[in-house]
C-alpha cells in the first residue's frame, strides 16, 4: 500500500504593507547661512563708512566716530577684512583719515590679504594715505598708524625696493610727531630705508633735527645706529662721532 501523503499546507501570503512615506525634506539652509552672514557684515561696513563720511568734521564728531570705530574694531572688521579694500574708494584719505586708518589697518593686518595684493595697488594706496592723511586725526590712533607704516616698510623691503617707502615714511614721521624735537619709532624705520636705498641725503632732513623728547630707549639706540651709518656713508664724519 502507498503511504498516504499529508495534504500540502498553504503558505500565508506575506501581507504587503504600504511603505512608510517619509516627509519631504526641506531644503537645507546651510549653504545660505554664510552668504547671508557675509551680506549682513557688508551692510554693517557700509553703515560704518556712512558714519565715517558724516562724522569726520568737528572735534566732537570725531570723538563720536572714534567710539563707533572702537566698537567695530576687532572681530567685526577683521573677520571680513578681505572685503574692506573696495570701501576705501568711498573715503578720502585726508578728509576721513581716522576712519580710513581703521579700515586700512584691519586690511593690512591680515597676512592673507598682503599675499593676495603683494606688489599691487595696495602699496600705492598705503603710500597715498601716509602722504595725504590728517595729522590731527591719525594721532587719535597712533598704534594703528605705526602698524600701517611698518607694513609699508616690510612690503618695500620684500620687493627689494626700499626707495618706494622713503617719501611716504618721511611724511609719516612729520605727521606722527607732536614737535620736531620728538623722537618717534618711525625715525629708525625711515633712516633704515634711506640707508638701504643709498639715499643718504634724504635722511639728513631728519638727522638735522635737535631731539630732546625720547619715549623709548630702543628708539634712540636704533636712531643713532642707522643715523651713524647714514652720516658715515654721506662723508659727514664729524656728525658720526656724536
Amino acid at each position: 500500500s502507498r503511504p498516504v501523503s499529508s495534504p500540502p499546507t498553504r503558505r500565508k501570503a506575506a501581507s504587503r504593507t504600504a511603505p512608510d512615506q517619509t516627509p519631504e525634506s526641506e531644503p537645507s539652509s546651510k549653504g545660505k547661512a554664510p552668504s547671508a552672514a557675509a551680506a549682513a557684515a557688508m551692510e554693517s561696513v557700509e553703515a560704518l563708512v556712512a558714519h565715517i563720511q558724516g562724522l569726520s568734521g568737528s572735534a566732537d564728531e570725531l570723538a563720536q566716530l572714534h567710539g563707533l570705530l572702537k566698537q567695530a574694531d576687532g572681530d567685526a572688521l577683521r573677520a571680513h577684512s578681505a572685503g574692506l579694500l573696495p570701501f576705501l574708494s568711498h573715503l578720502h584719505p585726508g578728509a576721513h583719515s581716522l576712519g580710513y586708518l581703521y579700515l586700512l589697518d584691519s586690511f593690512v593686518s591680515s597676512s592673507a590679504n598682503l599675499r593676495a595684493h603683494a606688489g599691487g595697488d595696495l602699496l600705492v594706496t598705503v603710500a597715498d594715505f601716509l602722504t595725504s592723511c590728517s595729522a590731527d586725526q591719525i594721532r587719535m590712533a597712533p598704534d594703528k598708524f605705526l602698524n600701517v607704516c611698518r607694513v609699508l616698510k616690510n612690503e618695500v623691503m620684500q620687493l627689494n625696493a626700499p626707495i618706494r617707502g622713503i617719501a611716504p615714511l618721511r611724511a609719516a614721521v612729520r605727521k606722527i610727531q607732536t614737535s620736531s624735537e620728538q623722537l618717534t619709532p618711525l625715525h629708525a624705520e625711515y633712516l633704515m630705508l634711506c640707508l638701504l636705498a643709498k639715499q643718504y641725503k634724504a635722511g639728513l632732513s631728519v638727522l638735522e633735527d635737535d631731539i630732546f623728547e625720547v619715549d623709548q630707549p630702543k628708539d634712540l639706540f636704533l636712531y643713532c645706529y642707522y643715523g651713524s651709518g647714514l652720516t658715515l656713508s654721506n662723508g659727514l664724519w664729524f656728525l658720526s662721532m656724536c
